[in-house]
């Protein structure tokens, strides 16, 4: 999505897989903003595609998060050797963290909008 609206993927979201555990970092303060011209105009973007954002979703994201869990909700896991299983489980993971991936790329948008109404007050 970032690439989308012409967010610079350099700027965006880290996130980070360690132990289980999801670890997201985003160069943003609510200072930052007005002080650093790469992350104002990333929230500038990010407001110019609120208006995209139920397209974007419901043409690209939505269909295939679906199509991943569904696969991954239909595999037959019990027929599989332990084997087997473990040499798909990498790819497993994968199809996973995009489903998450693609989620927080749209809450991101949903939060540039929280980001206006919190300034605001």
């Amino acid at each position: 999505m970032a690439s989308e609206i012409g967010i610079d993927k350099s700027k965006a979201m880290r996130l980070v897989s360690a132990q289980r555990f999801i670890y997201m970092w985003r160069p943003h303060t609510r200072s930052s903003v007005a002080t650093d011209p790469v992350i104002a105009e990333r929230a500038r973007l990010s407001m110019e595609a609120v208006p995209k954002m139920t397209e974007i979703w419901n043409s690209r994201y939505k269909p295939e998060i679906e199509a991943l869990c569904k696969s991954l909700q239909l595999a037959d896991y019990e027929s599989m050797s332990l084997q087997e299983l473990a040499s798909r489980m990498e790819g497993y993971v994968a199809d996973s963290a995009r489903t998450w991936v693609l989620t927080m790329l749209e809450a991101e948008i949903m939060s540039a909008c929280r980001t206006k109404i919190t300034d605001f007050s």
